[in-house]
């Protein structure tokens, strides 16, 4: 069999339905796979796209998602705030133990829409203290990715930027009580992304400033430069 033109395009509905039956059983090959159809296919793509992340964010958080994310957002910017919020979604469920971080960051629009769906119960915060194993990676992974989440697209995170609200109630509510976790790998992951997040934009910074933190060596802070 010799492929024709336009043989791809038309059995696009196939690939993708390939790959998302996929993730339940090689989720790390699948959502690279995923990725990478994006990344060729292009605009393309986009038809496709908003149930293909559906199901890769069902495969649950890892290295991998985070890593074809990144992808996604930078080949199809289009898609950039929907994935920015569905993650922080995730980020918070982990995190603090709700998904509803915008009632959590912007209290005055959640309390406007309370008063129109009448309830005002604000969100329940739940910090996971556990010294489960692997509960101590995915706490790490969700601080470390959250350290980064506003610079996919280079948003202050004083500013409303793609999410559409502040983080800063979220570092003071959520984050920063985990500087007191059991596990030191969390305090210290919890700890750079305190820093992280309220340091101000590379630019403005002069390494003569903080002689004992070299950031054109850190590698998260050169992820967020190089992600710029």
């Amino acid at each position: 069999y010799h492929m024709k033109k336009g043989d791809v395009y038309a059995h696009l509905d196939e690939m993708f339905k390939l790959v998302r039956d996929g993730l339940g059983f090689v989720q790390s090959e699948a959502l690279h796979c995923g990725a990478d159809l994006v990344q060729a296919l292009g605009s393309y793509a986009e038809p496709y796209v908003s149930e293909l992340l559906n199901h890769m964010f069902q495969s649950g958080l890892c290295e991998d998602l985070i890593c074809c994310l990144h992808a996604i957002a930078y080949f199809l910017p289009s898609e950039m705030t929907y994935i920015e919020n569905r993650l922080m979604q995730e980020l918070s469920l982990i995190l603090a133990g709700t998904t509803s971080v915008k009632q959590l960051c912007d209290p005055l629009s959640a309390s406007a829409s309370s008063l129109i769906q009448q309830t005002s119960c604000p969100p329940s915060i739940t910090i996971n203290m556990s010294q489960n194993p692997d509960i101590v990676v995915k706490l790490v992974l969700s601080l470390r990715t959250l350290g980064t989440l506003l610079n996919m697209q280079g948003s202050s995170i004083t500013s409303h930027g793609a999410l559409g609200f502040t983080l800063l109630p979220f570092i003071r509510d959520v984050v920063s009580y985990y500087l007191l976790h059991p596990s030191g790998d969390v305090r210290r992951q919890a700890a750079l992304t305190c820093c992280l997040l309220l340091l101000p934009d590379y630019e403005d910074i002069d390494n003569d400033d903080f002689p004992e933190f070299d950031f054109d060596e850190h590698p998260q802070y050169a992820s967020m430069k190089c992600s710029r």
